[in-house]
């Protein structure tokens, strides 16, 4: 059996709106947690920065059915919201989380897709 499985992610789902993402589409995609990094102190010794950051998905790129651009602007018009968000891995496995969509919500008329991305507050936790 494989280590790894590559591919797109097979399903979108935000605020009960199920979206189909391109086939081709690679999104950034962050559990969320503690990003740590090293400064150097002026004696030679070492401090460590923790900073805590929520997980995100950012580049999504989905299937511009009938009335999603709508839904989905309408998500990211409410931003004081919370809305569940789920995505189906490639192999299968499903991470979820409460958050809210961000950046720009457009739709592309050549290809038929819309672009956005979705920021949890905590982290991704997997389901299944």
């Amino acid at each position: 059996m494989p280590q790894a499985i590559g591919g797109a992610n097979k399903q979108y789902t935000v605020g009960g709106l199920k979206l189909s993402p391109t086939a081709d589409n690679n999104p950034d995609f962050g559990l969320g947690g503690n990003t740590n990094s090293v400064e150097d102190n002026g004696d030679g010794t070492l401090r460590v920065i923790v900073e805590t950051k929520g997980g995100r998905i950012e580049g999504l790129e989905v299937a511009a059915d009938p009335g999603k651009l709508e839904a989905l602007q309408k998500l990211a018009n409410d931003p004081f919201t919370l809305v569940p968000f789920t995505v189906t891995r490639p192999d299968g496995r499903i991470y979820q989380a409460m958050g809210i969509v961000t950046g720009d919500v457009q739709e592309q008329n050549g290809t038929a897709t819309i672009t956005f991305d979705f920021h949890a507050e905590g982290s991704f936790t997997l389901q299944s």
